[in-house]
């Protein structure tokens, strides 16, 4: 599987996760298919 960085205009709040979303750690912080409900959870997965 191919990992990489997000990049700040990938994601955006409402928005529906086409793929899961994993830290520097390889857990796993998002699911496929979660919706984006804040900006914390945003900047979260960006930063």
């Amino acid at each position: 599987m191919n990992k990489r960085r997000l990049a700040q205009g990938e994601i955006s709040v409402g928005s529906v996760l086409p793929w899961n979303v994993y830290d520097k750690g390889g857990r796993l912080l998002l699911a496929k298919g979660h919706v984006v409900v804040s900006i914390w959870g945003k900047e979260g997965a960006v930063s």
